[in-house]
């Protein structure tokens, strides 16, 4: 997995993200589609693991938006985001509530020099 990761950054409507029904997959589908088009610049390599950090005045609701965020991954881009890619939801109080930010890590393809 490469150590340093690719930082995808996403504003919506979190109050309607984590509301249930049709305004929470509304805005899920809205998720997608930004995830989708933020993310062209990982074309042709797949996520390892995805930390994303919710933006919200506490911790609760940050991780609950982070999650719900993550939820959305696989629709995003299903070449990415394999539908069982890891995610790890996160508080980040520096982020205004609407506002998150993805480090996605994606695996290495380089092959390493054996040493002799």
């Amino acid at each position: 997995m490469a150590t340093k990761p690719a930082a995808v950054s996403i504003g919506f409507d979190a109050g309607a993200l984590v509301t249930p029904g049709a305004a929470g997959k509304a805005e899920g589908r809205r998720v997608c589609s930004t995830i989708r088009q933020r993310s062209k610049a990982l074309t042709g390599k797949k996520a390892a693991l995805v930390l994303i950090f919710g933006g919200a005045p506490k911790p609760g609701l940050g991780q609950q938006v982070a999650s719900a965020i993550g939820k959305q991954l696989h629709c995003a881009n299903a070449d990415i985001f394999a539908p069982k890619t890891p995610f790890r939801a996160f508080w980040d109080g520096g982020l205004d509530y609407g506002q998150a930010r993805l480090e996605v890590f994606v695996f290495n393809t380089k092959q390493s020099a054996s040493a002799g």
